[in-house]
């Protein structure tokens, strides 16, 4: 229709192009009740462009409306959205996608599998119209009867199975298996970067089933979502992050890599000798099975015995031979529950200089003291106390 007037905003970003639609707008529509201007891209102009379209935004002429249409509505100067009636579109799902292509395929007498519509339809990430497009793609390609491979070719596309292989090797710590899937993947000429994107989302996928135990989230073809439920066995979750930052990481570094097959191959050994990571509760798991044993009994430490031959001395200081052994016995037992007291004087014998510059001080500070006759002994918790005393003694 004449009265309907589509502008590239890209193009048309100026105060003069504005100025001409102004002039247009004022003249009344050929056929239709209004005149309709429709501005792609609109946030593409620029900031004077846009206040030159303010004044007539806010009084614009009867018979004139403005479409405003942009994906990045955050760059519109707020005065300009302000007037205008905002409605955000959100992107297709897959399955409706995948439909619209099937009546398509069924009215243009075309032979199509599920699984090439799927590629196509998340090909075209949620736009209808880029479904469409690609769908011709495939059908100058592959004519009237198209099947998954022949899909996969023309639009240049890694097979499925290529990613599943790699998953597996990753699992098998194969990493013979992982060179020959990289040469395979140089040799047909697929870019190295698209190829880890597309291993990403095939770890998203496994992650998925992993986390959710369904594949209800997955959109891919029915006989894939089975795989991918069988494969899932084989991973955990942990597993499979740390398996992500990896391939996520190199998908960004092989851009600037001067070398990007040996960046590439490099990646894949790392999936494959990539250690697994313990889950907290196998290990709780596995120490609830081990075999039970009695509990221990707390046993309260014995006091350290005075050495048996100063006991001896001071409590029998006359050899008897006459007494027998039972009679000794009771006598080195009661002998040695005899504590004495330390010399009311001791702390000021602690802080003397000769302990002091002979460096036993901080020995004698940890220790607990008593006298037995003329000998002390001296009781220790830690044996570094001890080893030093012992040390300094020598």
């Amino acid at each position: 229709s004449v009265d309907v007037i589509e502008i590239d905003g890209a193009s048309n970003n100026s105060v003069d192009d504005i100025r001409k639609l102004r002039e247009n707008a004022k003249y009344p529509p050929s056929h239709g009740k209004y005149k309709m201007y429709v501005i792609d891209e609109v946030h593409m102009l620029s900031s004077a462009a846009f206040n030159a379209l303010l004044k007539t935004l806010e009084e614009p002429p009867p018979h004139l409306m403005f479409v405003f249409a942009t994906t990045e509505a955050h760059k519109v100067l707020p005065t300009i959205t302000s007037r205008c009636q905002r409605y955000d579109f959100r992107r297709m799902e897959t399955g409706e996608i995948v439909s619209q292509l099937k009546y398509i395929a069924g009215k243009e007498s075309i032979t199509i599998d599920e699984k090439s519509l799927m590629i196509i339809a998340k090909r075209a990430d949620g736009s209808m119209r880029d479904s469409q497009s690609i769908f011709d793609q495939v059908i100058a390609f592959c004519g009237k009867n198209v099947d998954f491979h022949a899909t996969v070719d023309s639009l240049s596309l890694i097979d499925d199975e290529f990613y599943f292989r790699i998953s597996r090797a990753a699992v098998s710590k194969d990493t013979a298996e992982m060179f020959h899937i990289a040469t395979e993947i140089i040799n047909r000429g697929y870019d190295l970067q698209e190829t880890l994107s597309g291993l990403l989302e095939h770890l998203r996928h496994l992650l998925t089933v992993v986390v959710t135990g369904s594949t209800e989230l997955i959109e891919t073809a029915s006989e894939i979502q089975k795989l991918y439920q069988q494969e899932s066995k084989n991973f955990r979750k942990n597993d499979l992050l740390r398996m992500m930052n990896l391939i996520a990481q190199s998908e960004q570094e092989i851009r600037f890599a001067k070398q990007p097959r040996v960046k590439f191959e490099l990646t894949l050994c790392k999936l494959a000798t990539m250690d697994t990571v313990a889950e907290i509760e196998d290990l709780i798991r596995q120490i609830n099975g081990l075999p039970t044993t009695e509990s221990p009994v707390a046993v309260a430490p014995s006091p350290k015995a005075v050495p048996e031959n100063i006991i001896a001395r001071e409590n029998n200081p006359t050899y008897s031979p006459e007494k027998k052994t039972p009679d000794v016995k009771e006598v080195k037992v009661e002998a040695a529950k005899i504590v004495y007291e330390l010399p009311k004087d001791w702390d000021k014998i602690l802080k003397s200089d000769e302990i002091n510059e002979s460096g036993l001080s901080k020995g004698l500070e940890h220790a607990e003291m008593m006298i037995a006759g003329k000998v002390l002994v001296l009781k220790y918790n830690n044996a570094f106390h001890a080893d030093f005393i012992g040390g300094k003694g020598k």
